[in-house]
């Protein structure tokens, strides 16, 4: 039986901590005394699950590119898989911090003023630079709920014929999801004459 060398795998990241759905690589290096670069396989993980595996370039390097971690606090690791001269290996836990995406609220309305009793619709889009917002907004008349509405390819609609004469003091709450913040436009001021 051949003695294998030693080695020790090394966890880097190149952002942290990242917004949700920004592309964050981690780099894997090990340290062996072996002759030549480390070989083989590196399979990267967030706590048991396996996030991909990538070989060792040239350089000795592996890395593995994700942009679709949870919010919250991830636990990765790396594994050396080894070579036919260098042992198995795993770093020690990298905690990758991800931020709720952050996103702005705009509302705008179709026709304003309107008459009494014309319909009057609103429009709200919600916008992120590192993902696509999904989930609801509720369109408010100051403090009243008038509708929650989902989005779709980030924006929701929502109209009524039914609102008195006078101002309306209108804004678009984004409800947010697990791991997108929530926002709320500008107030608007709605005219029905």
């Amino acid at each position: 039986m051949v003695d294998l060398y030693p080695s020790d795998a090394a966890l880097s990241t190149s952002l942290n901590p990242s917004p949700y759905g920004q592309s964050v690589t981690f780099t894997a290096t090990i340290t062996s005394n072996a002759p030549g670069v480390p070989t083989g396989t590196a399979t990267f993980k967030n706590g048991t699950t396996v996030l991909g595996t990538s070989a060792f370039n040239a350089s000795g390097v592996a890395a593995l590119t994700k942009n679709n971690l949870a919010a919250g606090a991830n636990s990765i690791t790396v594994v050396y898989n080894g070579d036919s001269e260098t042992t198995k290996s795993a770093s020690t836990v990298l905690v990758q911090t991800v931020n709720k995406a952050a996103t702005n609220t705009s509302i705008a309305s179709l026709l304003n003023p309107p008459k009494t009793g014309q319909v009057v619709t609103l429009t709200a889009k919600v916008t992120s630079t590192t993902t696509v917002p999904t989930g609801s907004v509720t369109f408010m008349d100051s403090a009243t709920g008038l509708a929650t509405v989902n989005l779709i390819a980030r924006k929701a609609s929502y109209g009524t014929s039914t609102w008195g004469s006078g101002p309306h003091i209108i804004t678009a709450v984004y409800n947010g999801t697990t791991n997108i913040a929530g926002s709320t436009s500008p107030t608007m001021v709605q005219v029905v004459n």
